[in-house]
């Protein structure tokens, strides 16, 4: 996403090579139009997982115990009303080669097995000393860094930042094993089983090549072991797992061939923590948290890393103008100020999802449901102009009319030169849309200057001339008139809404676009308060 933003990238991963645990296993909706954005669409779609098959999960004592309950998977809701697109259920090891060989094509240097020793200020910029797995150490100097090391972050924890909320509930051990269980399953189409056995809050999941199984077992639940002598992952030996893996599937002569899960290695098993926390700064200085540096999600209802995904999408486009000079450096601090309570609501749902799995039945998540979670957000910032106070921070996507803060409306539209039928969605990712109603060309001049005398790419469409709106929704989803028009961000968020005609479209955009920008900081922080 930054070299898409014409931003110079060093990744600098620790892992000698790629993830083969299939930790992401459902790209959501919203992922999907990031994704389709950067034209990642079709190569995600022709390597589907599994999971494309297995739409269900179950509670049961184990795989060949009693069948608690029946469910349809999470997260795999009707999206077509208000989106071009839709979830992808893709794992994380089909993925990651797919964005590398994208981050490699667009320029960027990627290092793995590097780890960080050591971070500093440089002048303008950060410091960091790294380390190859030769033992090889250089300092790298650079203007940002981004933190994207997961919730056991260096980085947080070097910059001092602490966390809000529980913290870790539950640590799970993750085993990959080769078994032969298809009797067992028969037609039964699950892709998750949540099992009471060898201990409840167990997880087994298919893996994409067949006969193989990812199971993940919690040995730390709150206060207490789960089982005997198991303290931590140097405990669990080659016999433990074997034996977990059959407690799981309910055979206890299965053959189990433990698979490893770490490239470049032979471990077995791995660990991670199952919680929930949110960092209490996103930002220090030139350094920004993002994803599970940023915040803890519980898997439940498979929001983690598609939340990760949108924090860079929400900082890409910001870092992109600072960078080239469009911008102040004070637009990158909406970035926390939009994406923290994002990351509290997630894991709020998450939560939900999570005590709807373990309890017969479950609180109907209302507003809170997959859609809204996933498509809902409203940005509170000054990097959005508000319209209306008090307008609360997760909203039915259906219902959102063009607001300020909020994803832009899907619009079926036809371009004026051409017979094929588009999303308003796919006109969003590079750089700021200007969207007019039909009878807002004045909105549209008014666009081609101020991009002029700011030097800012600002792209026009005007309906009924540049496209034609197949539905008629315009003044519904937009909430704008035909004189109206909306202002969209690079990341698809409305910025900015006119209602309708003004005396001097000019002279107001251009004073919107110096708020966006951060180039009017007595503005800015007018806006900022009032929201």
């Amino acid at each position: 996403m930054l070299r898409h933003h014409g931003v110079s990238t060093i990744l600098v991963e620790s892992h000698t090579g790629m993830s083969k645990i299939p930790r992401l296993r459902l790209v959501n909706g919203r992922s999907m139009e990031i994704y389709r954005s950067l034209g990642l669409e079709p190569l995600i779609r022709e390597n589907l997982s599994k999971l494309a098959r297995f739409n269900q999960m179950a509670r049961a004592e184990s795989v060949a115990g009693q069948e608690i309950v029946r469910t349809d998977l999470e997260g795999l809701e009707e999206s077509s009303r208000f989106s071009p697109t839709s979830h992808a259920p893709i794992d994380q090891h089909r993925l990651e080669p797919i964005l590398y060989e994208s981050a490699k094509k667009a320029g960027a240097d990627l290092r793995f097995g590097t780890r960080l020793v050591s971070l500093g200020r440089h002048g303008d910029g950060v410091e960091a000393t790294v380390s190859d797995q030769d033992g090889h150490v250089s300092r790298l100097r650079a203007k940002y860094l981004l933190a994207c090391d997961g919730h056991r972050s260096t980085v947080r924890d070097l910059l001092g930042i602490a966390s809000s909320g529980p913290g870790t509930l539950k640590r799970y051990a993750t085993i990959s094993a080769d078994i032969a269980i298809d009797d067992l399953i028969g037609d039964r189409a699950i892709g998750a089983w949540f099992l009471a056995n060898p201990a409840q809050g167990t997880v087994l999941l298919p893996h994409d090549r067949p006969g193989r199984w990812v199971l993940m077992v919690p040995y730390y639940d709150g206060e207490r072991q789960n089982f005997p002598g198991i303290t931590g992952i140097d405990d669990f030996d080659e016999a433990t797992c074997v034996e977990l893996v059959r407690s799981a599937v309910g055979a206890g002569d299965l053959p189990v061939s433990l698979v490893s899960l770490l490239p470049g290695g032979d471990r077995f098993v791995v660990d991670w923590d199952f919680g929930v926390s949110v960092a209490d700064s996103f930002r220090s200085g030139r350094v920004f948290l993002l994803g599970d540096a940023a915040h803890l999600i519980p898997p439940s209802g498979g929001f983690g890393a598609n939340v990760g995904i949108a924090d860079a999408h929400n900082l890409a486009w910001k870092l992109g103008l600072v960078v080239g000079g469009a911008a102040h450096d004070r637009l990158l601090d909406s970035y926390e100020r939009e994406r923290r309570p994002v990351a509290r609501l997630t894991a709020e749902a998450a939560v939900d999802r999570m005590d709807k799995r373990t309890s017969a039945g479950g609180a109907d998540p209302g507003v809170a449901g997959n859609l809204a979670v996933v498509y809902g957000h409203h940005y509170r910032s000054a990097a959005v102009h508000p319209e209306e106070p008090g307008v609360p921070e997760l909203l039915d996507p259906r219902n959102t009319g063009g607001l300020p803060g909020t994803r832009a409306p899907h619009l079926l539209v036809r371009p004026a030169n051409g017979p094929v039928e588009m999303s308003t969605v796919d006109l969003f990712g590079r750089h700021f849309v200007l969207l007019a109603g039909s009878q807002g060309a004045a909105w549209t001049v008014a666009a081609t200057q101020v991009s002029t005398a700011l030097g800012l790419p600002i792209r026009t469409y005007l309906l009924g001339h540049d496209l034609h709106d197949l539905e008629d929704r315009w003044l519904s989803a937009s909430g704008a008139s035909e004189g109206g028009a909306l202002l969209v961000r690079p990341d698809g968020v409305v910025g900015w809404r006119a209602s309708g005609a003004t005396d001097h479209p000019e002279a107001v955009l251009h004073d919107v676009m110096n708020t966006l920008l951060a180039l009017d900081n007595a503005a800015a922080l007018r806006n900022l308060e009032a929201s």
